[in-house]
Formats: C-alpha cells, sequence, structure tokens
C-alpha cells in the first residue's frame, strides 16, 4: 500500500514564456498584433528541484495545465486570477494544484528573442526584412506605456494534498508582498 508524503506542499513551479509556436513563427508579418502570438509555456523555475522527491516526480507537462490554449501576449496588464485543478498519475496518485496567474511587461530584448531565435539561413536578415511584427520594430523606439507587451506568468503550488484555501491564501499573499516595496522580485 502506498503512503501520502508528509508535507503540505511538494513544488513550487514558475511557468513562463518559452519559444514561440512553430507554427505562429510561418504566421508572423508586419500586421501581427501582440494578441495573435502564441508561445509554449515553459518552466522557468521549480523548488524544490524537479527530481527531490523520488516518490512524487513533478509532473513536466504543468505548463500545459496552466496555459492549455499557450501563452498570448496582451497589449494591457490584465488582473491576476486563480485557479486549481487536479492531476492524476498512471498509479491512480492524485496531486492537487493552485495556479496563480500574474501579468507582467516584457522587456523588449526577451521578447525579440523569444519571438525571432535565429536559424542559420536567417543570421543575415536584417530587421527591417524579418517577418517581425511592426510594434516589435517600434518598441525600440518608443518608450510609452501604451506601447507595453505583457505575458502570463503563472505561480503554481503541488502538492498530495487538496489544501486549495492555504494553497490560494499564500499565493495571494505572496501577490500582494511582491506589489508593496520589498525588494524581492514575485518568484
Amino acid at each position: 500500500k502506498r503512503t501520502l508524503p508528509i508535507r503540505l506542499v511538494d513544488y513550487f513551479a514558475v511557468i513562463g514564456l518559452g519559444q514561440i509556436m512553430p507554427e505562429m513563427k510561418e504566421k508572423l508579418n508586419h500586421s501581427t498584433v501582440p494578441e495573435e502570438v502564441i508561445f509554449r509555456p515553459e518552466v522557468l523555475d521549480c523548488f524544490p528541484e524537479a527530481d527531490t522527491h523520488a516518490e512524487s516526480a513533478f509532473p513536466e507537462h504543468i505548463g500545459l495545465f496552466a496555459f492549455p490554449d499557450g501563452l498570448k501576449l496582451s497589449r494591457k496588464e490584465k488582473p491576476p486570477g486563480l485557479f486549481s485543478f487536479v492531476l492524476t498519475n498512471v498509479s491512480g496518485v492524485k496531486i492537487y494544484g493552485v495556479c496563480l496567474v500574474i501579468h507582467e511587461e516584457l522587456d523588449h530584448n526577451d521578447l525579440h528573442q523569444a519571438i525571432f531565435v535565429p536559424n542559420e539561413k536567417e543570421r543575415n536578415v536584417s530587421p527591417s526584412s524579418s517577418p517581425l511584427p511592426k510594434w516589435l520594430h517600434h518598441r525600440r523606439m518608443l518608450s510609452s506605456k501604451s506601447e507595453a507587451v505583457f505575458a502570463p506568468k503563472a505561480l503554481v503550488l503541488l502538492g498530495h494534498y487538496p489544501f486549495y484555501s492555504p494553497f490560494e491564501h499564500f499565493l495571494a499573499q505572496l501577490y500582494r508582498i511582491s506589489l508593496s516595496e520589498s525588494p524581492l522580485p514575485i518568484e
């Protein structure tokens, strides 16, 4: 008989912007707007490390639970949102999760790198002849808030017990602290 681990939380993970979806890269052109660009979700950080608990492996596909339709950019900051889910592994063991989705303004260089990772043929292509959207080219010259681009980021708590309320309260408090004058980042 299996026994569940004696800990409140198994993993805390941060899921965010990965690479652009391959099918999106082919569709990019100068008239593409930020809301049409979709990225793969990627685990940016995990505590403890993903292979720490031998009896409960970190679910590698967790990004798809946080962002089942991929990560979509936005020109407006959206309010944070909370949701919960249950994963069941092949042995029938359930893993309960709570996810806080926030939206952060993207740095131009990070956004450019995520959208345009050149292959060998593209290395000598000038930015003006690339398939990059106009708004990405213009962000270098403009600093106004109207040109800001936001991407969702998920903070996820995973555990073997359905402690949804404490998980939600913890993530909400973490978010509140991040809005204060605290020198610490949210993740």
